[in-house]
């Protein structure tokens, strides 16, 4: 984020209806939040009239202590995740693990809630060094196309269900959210983020589709009471609907290859609430919620092959704030 934007946004006179949105740190400021996330998906085959779900939660408690202000208001935290309880429960009954992440971090954080830098705190352990993996997946000849194919759905599908979850690295989670406008904003007026990528069709290209960002805009709704305390609430909107066949087809085509596969619909609505102090601007409640859906169709038959659909609910709640921690 250019700190010349973030200058010129504080020095511009503010209209009375507007109000900006700037988060406002304190040094020794220690904030504890607690993130509780569930996510039902149920898949069915072709031929079965049953739905078949398996339901996972992932809770983790994550802190921050503000170390430092710079110039413009910008932070200087040390940010903590120490574990992650994952919990999976399905046909054949429920796994809980408890995941050690040790995520240790000093991480500059500007009033709009944009990550300029991030380092780890924790010294490195030596790894063995392992074959570089980008996650593409490559077609080697014409016989692969049907692979290839379900392996990008696969791909894509699993990026999507982690989106449904709002949980991911530290700079797509729901951590350290919302994204803030720079400028004033009036009840009504929206501003847009993006979280994420997956393959869209391009307008006017005759149907083809690319890789293309998702972006969620955020809507300023203005001052709430909620169980009689005032709150500013932003609310955030995803809609995501694709076909990857699109995706795939100009490389079969090019490849000579054919593919008996005939759709690959993928799709993901998500809206998030989010409540916050009217003076600082810290996050006090998020409320996400998340449905979505995928098939793979094939030719001959007009029913899927496989199918599924999810439904995901997260919660963030502050559960602790200090100030003047002197650790």
């Amino acid at each position: 984020m250019p700190l010349a934007a973030l200058c010129l946004a504080l020095l511009t006179p503010a209209d009375p209806a507007k109000t900006t949105l700037l988060r406002k740190f304190a040094t020794n400021e220690k904030l504890a939040y607690a993130v509780r996330s569930h996510l039902t998906t149920e898949q069915r085959q072709m031929g079965l009239q049953t739905w078949l779900p398996s339901d996972t939660d992932i809770d983790y408690n994550f802190s921050f202590l503000v170390k430092g202000l710079q110039a413009d208001g910008v932070a200087v935290l040390n940010y903590a995740r120490p574990t992650m309880t994952i919990s999976e429960d399905g046909s054949s009954g429920t796994r809980t693990k408890v995941e050690k992440t040790d995520m240790n971090l000093r991480v500059v954080l500007s009033p709009v809630n944009e990550m300029i830098e991030v380092k780890s705190l924790t010294p490195e352990k030596p790894k063995k060094e392992k074959p570089e993996d980008d996650g593409d997946v490559e077609m080697v000849g014409p016989d692969d196309a049907n692979r290839y194919a379900i392996a990008v759905f696969g791909k894509f599908m699993g990026e999507t269900q982690r989106m449904a979850l709002f949980i991911g690295s530290l700079d797509s989670s729901i951590d350290l959210s919302p994204k803030l406008p720079l400028e004033a904003v009036a009840i009504g007026d929206t501003w847009k983020r993006t979280v994420g990528y997956q393959p869209q069709k391009l307008s006017g290209k005759d149907g083809k589709a690319a890789v293309q960002r998702l972006d969620y805009t955020f809507t300023y709704l203005g001052p709430k009471t909620v169980d009689g305390k005032p709150v500013l609430r932003i609310q955030a909107k995803l809609n995501f609907k694709t076909d990857l066949l699109d995706y795939v087809k100009p490389m079969f085509e090019e490849a000579g290859s054919k593919t008996f596969i005939t759709s690959l619909p993928l799709n993901l609505d998500a809206t998030i609430d989010y409540d916050l102090d009217p003076k600082t601007r810290h996050t006090l409640t998020t409320r996400a919620t998340s449905t979505g859906g995928y098939g793979l169709y094939v030719k001959g038959e007009t029913d899927a092959i496989i199918e599924g659909r999810f439904k995901g609910r997260t919660d963030v709640d502050l559960v602790g704030h200090k100030l003047n921690v002197l650790k």
